[in-house]
């Protein structure tokens, strides 16, 4: 595949997996986190055989999650069967994933952040639902390399996980949080994204629909029991 290519499929992956950006953006339990300094200077600080294209990112998920206060999961044994692969679209969804499995496995080396990322949930879900945010939505449009040298791109990663965990940054309320990261999301600020853009927003509100007819359909099942 092309690069062109590989970026609609992993936006399709960030879709079908459930990537619901307005329904990140309209949970009522959406609340402030960490400032965003922390988690930029994690990104800078991601170590450098993270991002070596020869090391299995599954492998590496594993390796680095685990169960809050206990040992590493079992590799593999814990992963939905329906988790979109990482994995086989180039070294740009890989590197974004494998930054994501930093940001929330460097906890258990360079301390937690101010408020808590992930240690509500079993880490290796969490784990899987950062690295498929920037992976599939954030990599193939602002690729990782930039993380490393654009303080925008960077920043614009940190939202995006910031989010993905129903965080805003610390200081911001919701609405200045969403025109921040509106600001910098390279999907929509990018001309050249525009065709890819216009696509995604139509894939993802039919999805969104579909996924909310199903809901009723079920409440209304369940109501008639």
């Amino acid at each position: 595949m092309n690069h062109e290519q590989i970026r609609d499929e992993a936006l399709n992956r960030w879709i079908r997996s459930g990537g619901d950006e307005q329904s990140l953006w309209a949970d009522p339990q959406l609340r402030q986190g960490p400032a965003l300094a922390e988690i930029t200077a994690r990104i800078s600080a991601t170590p450098a055989e993270f991002l070596d294209p020869a090391v299995d990112i599954l492998a590496l998920l594993d390796q680095l999650v685990c169960h809050p206060g206990g040992g590493p999961l079992v590799p593999g044994r814990n992963r939905p069967t329906d988790a979109p692969r990482l994995d086989d679209l180039g070294d740009d969804v890989r590197a974004g994933a494998a930054i994501a499995a930093w940001l929330l496995g460097s906890q258990l080396t360079l301390g937690r952040y101010s408020v808590d990322i992930g240690v509500a949930h079993r880490f290796l879900l969490v784990s899987d639902l950062a690295a498929e945010m920037l992976g599939l939505r954030v990599a193939p449009v602002a690729p990782p390399r930039t993380w490393f040298t654009d303080d925008e791109r960077r920043e614009e990663a940190a939202r995006w996980f910031l989010l993905r965990f129903g965080f805003v940054p610390a200081g911001e309320d919701r609405d200045a949080a969403r025109a921040a990261l509106d600001m910098r999301d390279s999907l929509r600020r990018d001309r050249a994204f525009a065709a890819a853009r216009e696509a995604y927003e139509h894939r993802a509100a039919v999805v969104s629909a579909l996924r909310a007819k199903a809901a009723r359909e079920a409440a209304q099942r369940y109501g008639h029991e």
